[in-house]
């Protein structure tokens, strides 16, 4: 594969979706005793199941991308493989029950990491122009 051709957008795209997914998963808690309480007021279980779907998605997409990542910056320098691997991580330790608030911190870690790499994209194109 050619490093020189290896955009950003998907390191961009994960490190912006760990930090996002990360925080609401952490407060995904919160969230779901809210709907909760709110179903038990309305006598059905709508939004409660809606909020759990949501936040299912959420994990199985971490894992999706840190596995995108990781396929197309293989053998690249430009990305640290840290930050995919936690996403993978963080993703599949959210998706065990009760847990899902440590997945959602390593997630923001992950993310972190992924967003950090994206300076190492911008040395590497000042290096192409001289």
């Amino acid at each position: 594969m050619n490093n020189k051709n290896l955009g950003k957008e998907l390191c961009l795209g994960s490190g912006i979706f760990g930090l996002i997914g990360g925080i609401i998963l952490v407060i995904a808690p919160l969230l779901l005793i809210s709907t909760l309480s709110t179903d038990i007021i309305s006598e059905s279980g709508a939004s409660t199941s809606g909020s759990v779907i949501i936040f299912t998605i959420i994990k199985i997409a971490s894992i999706a991308l840190g596995i995108l990542c990781l396929i197309k910056y293989k053998g690249c320098n430009q990305v640290i493989t840290g930050g995919p691997i936690l996403l993978i991580v963080g993703g599949a330790v959210a998706l065990i029950p009760f847990i899902g608030s440590i997945g959602g911190i390593i997630m923001i870690i992950g993310g972190g990491i992924c967003l950090g790499s994206l300076g190492r994209f911008k040395k590497k194109e000042m290096e192409e122009q001289k």
